[in-house]
């Protein structure tokens, strides 16, 4: 049974080429299309700013329940733009000082110019948690005896080798290998409520099909063409021959991703996942002390040669029976990272 043909709510069909979507966002309780940020705008609005009529002259008000880090923002970062959006739309805007919680707040002399305001404002919290790093992936673990015996083979084989900017620091730990699907940033327990929701709902539609479901991980690439100069070496996958599904992984994987598109969770979205299991990638990379360096330029390394000689290395086969919401740089007990929740198929 294809399961991409029991959801309808996701357009279009994941099988035709990729095309712009709408950035979404949820909000309390809702998810929203963004309207998209433009800094130019509100650069050139700040020049001029007006006082605007108090709260209590306004007719008409909405409130809106957001993470105390947006407030946080809005408030260090934003305030120019904040009140170039009251003069533009005759609103007041009131938020809780930086850290605190509570709700946001727009009073206007009419709906229009609330819901102007609000969507004005959106743009800002987006831009905002667009320069947030992640916080939480979903995956799909592989962590089959196989594919980490290759892995740990494979990562031998290139320590020995000696290629310019490759210590060990950089590989993967084999404990942590997995497809990521998509990446979040959940700031409080109802966006990440919202997540788990999400995958409940896979879970749901996952029984639905024939199990089980074989990943095969082969084949190298890099996340630029310069094989000079690479920052993140991954290898591919795909289904099995063996697989008992009527859908590609690539398929599943969208379809996976615009669950949660959907639902307003994306950090990130494309309509085409990138399928990678990541090998070797120089954020890893750590300094003398034992520790990840921060805050610095990265330092790439030369594949050209790992390209030249294991381009169709195979690392093996892994059931596919586990997605997984979890946390960044972090690690479990069993040396996974850390789960918010899974589900098992």
């Amino acid at each position: 049974m294809s399961i991409c043909s029991n959801i309808t709510t996701h357009e279009p069909s994941m099988n035709k080429k990729n095309c712009l979507k709408p950035l979404r966002m949820w909000i309390d309780g809702k998810s929203y299309t963004i309207r998209k940020y433009d800094k130019k705008k509100y650069d050139c609005m700040n020049q001029v700013i007006n006082k605007t009529g108090d709260e209590k002259d306004k007719q008409f008000s909405t409130k809106i329940q957001l993470p105390p880090m947006y407030y946080s923002k809005l408030a260090r970062y934003r305030n120019p733009q904040v009140n170039s959006v009251q003069n533009e739309t005759n609103t007041a805007i009131q938020y809780p000082s930086s850290g605190n919680d509570g709700f946001l707040e727009i009073f206007g002399d009419s709906e229009e110019s609330i819901e102007e305001a609000k969507e004005q404002i959106f743009s800002f919290l987006a831009d905002i948690r667009n320069q947030t790093p992640p916080l939480q992936f979903i995956s799909i673990p592989l962590l089959s005896d196989e594919i980490k015996l290759s892995f740990e083979k494979f990562k031998k084989n290139i320590l020995d080798e000696h290629h310019k900017g490759v210590e060990e620091s950089i590989f993967q730990n084999p404990l942590k290998l997995h497809l990521t699907l998509a990446v979040f940033t959940l700031l409080n327990d109802q966006e990440k409520q919202q997540a788990v929701e999400v995958l409940e709902e896979l879970k749901n539609m996952f029984h639905k099909i024939k199990t089980p479901l074989i990943i095969n991980v082969k084949g190298l690439n890099c996340m630029n063409n310069n094989y000079s100069k690479v920052d993140v070496l991954y290898a591919g996958a795909s289904f099995t021959e063996d697989s008992n599904s009527d859908e590609s992984l690539q398929n599943i994987a969208n379809l996976i991703s615009s669950s949660f598109y959907e639902r307003g969770l994306c950090k990130e979205y494309s309509e085409n996942v990138k399928l990678h299991m990541t090998l070797m990638n120089t954020k890893y990379r750590k300094k003398k002390g034992g520790t990840p360096k921060r805050w610095v330029k990265r330092e790439p390394f030369d594949a050209t040669e790992i390209m030249k000689q294991y381009k169709d290395y195979h690392f093996g086969d892994a059931v596919f029976d586990t997605i997984h919401l979890s946390l960044m740089t972090t690690q479990g007990e069993d040396g996974f990272y850390k789960s918010i929740a899974s589900i098992k198929l």
